[in-house]
């Protein structure tokens, strides 16, 4: 399964054209564009303060992935979104954002393979995530000051 799709994360300044960039990108059959949220945070978080990965542990992560209103934007139903990360193999929150990102393209893409991440920050979780899924790629986008 992690062969089957490559996630890419684009983190981006303010004001480099990321939207229009990700708009460009999406028109593409093959890749998918997953919107900006806080979604990582929240689940390096969460994972860094347990021990053991459970059933209970998935319901209080997703319940706290509902808090964020941009995630919300992704319309999965709760019910659905938990059962589909319930019977996946969840080790890490490296593995859980991988399930995540399949769940989006399950749910909006079925076809792409490429999956790309956009938040502004995300580069500091692209090493650890790479470790991994050793086919992510990582896009950084700058703002020209001229």
């Amino acid at each position: 399964m992690k062969n089957k799709i490559s996630i890419h994360f684009l983190s981006h300044f303010a004001r480099t054209g990321s939207t229009f960039f990700c708009d460009r990108l999406s028109r593409n059959e093959r890749i998918l564009i997953i919107p900006e949220s806080k979604i990582l945070t929240i689940i390096s978080n969460e994972f860094c303060s347990i021990k053991k990965v459970d059933k209970k542990f998935i319901d209080i992560l997703i319940n706290k992935l509902y808090e964020d209103k941009k995630f919300l934007d992704y319309k999965f139903e709760k019910k659905n979104f938990k059962d589909f990360m319930q019977s996946s193999k969840i080790n890490n929150w490296q593995d859980f954002f991988f399930n995540l990102c399949l769940y989006y393209r399950k749910k909006y893409k079925p076809n792409a393979d490429i999956v790309v991440f956009k938040k502004k920050e995300s580069s500091k979780y692209f090493l650890e995530f790479k470790n991994l899924f050793k086919n992510s790629k990582i896009i950084f986008m700058i703002r020209d000051p001229r």
